[in-house]
């Protein structure tokens, strides 16, 4: 992934992604805490409690990971949630 490419990642800085990276591998589920700052090579995930800086250039794709669904919910209390957040048409 090219730096100028990152821009967009600013826009999921807290939220919980999954990452793809060059090597086919994934991360799921992690936390981006900075996706790219000038000067910096690296993008900063909290992956399972540990900080991790994975180089810009080994990533191919990034994106917002899914949420947490509790088993408690009633089908009717997620399909709600999933029309607040805009997911169903």
């Amino acid at each position: 992934m090219t730096i100028e490419a990152l821009s967009p990642m600013h826009l999921l800085e807290g939220r919980h992604v999954n990452v793809a990276l060059r090597d086919g591998s994934r991360i799921d589920d992690c936390q981006l805490v900075s996706a790219h700052r000038p000067g910096a090579q690296t993008v900063w995930l909290f992956v399972d409690g540990i900080d991790v800086f994975l180089p810009v250039a080994a990533i191919v794709a990034c994106w917002e990971a899914a949420p947490a669904v509790n088993p408690r919910t009633t089908q009717t209390e997620a399909i709600s949630r999933r029309e607040a957040y805009g997911l169903v048409p």
